[in-house]
């Protein structure tokens, strides 16, 4: 059931970010951070808000605890990228760094490790 309602929300929070969206619209429940911010950034409304650009790097982490079962997802959007505006050159360089960075960490994890 929590794997059920974390992938419904993010389905609804990757469509909510598009150009001129609200950061804190976005993740005021959740957490999601923008271009160069850490992971487990929520804003507060203190802070001012962020609007989105097109261009810019959404990191979205999204947990849901039921019953004693957890679940939990981590997703990157660049905003306004699609299969016909694909994200290209340094940036995509950089993401795919991560993401094989990332692969490579967790092929290092092994029980009692």
């Amino acid at each position: 059931m929590a794997e059920e309602i974390v992938n419904c929300v993010l389905k609804l929070l990757v469509a909510k970010c598009v150009p001129l969206a609200s950061v804190h619209d976005i993740c005021a429940e959740v957490c999601a951070s923008e271009n160069n911010s850490i992971n487990h950034y929520s804003p507060l409304a203190s802070e001012g808000d962020t609007i989105l650009q097109e261009g810019d790097l959404i990191k979205i982490d999204i947990r849901a605890h039921i019953d004693g079962f957890i679940a939990v997802v981590g997703h990157t959007v660049v905003v306004g990228a699609s299969k016909t505006n694909k994200v290209k050159e340094r940036k995509a360089d950089v993401i795919m760094a991560a993401h094989n960075a990332s692969e490579a960490a967790l092929c290092l994890v092994k029980p009692s490790n």
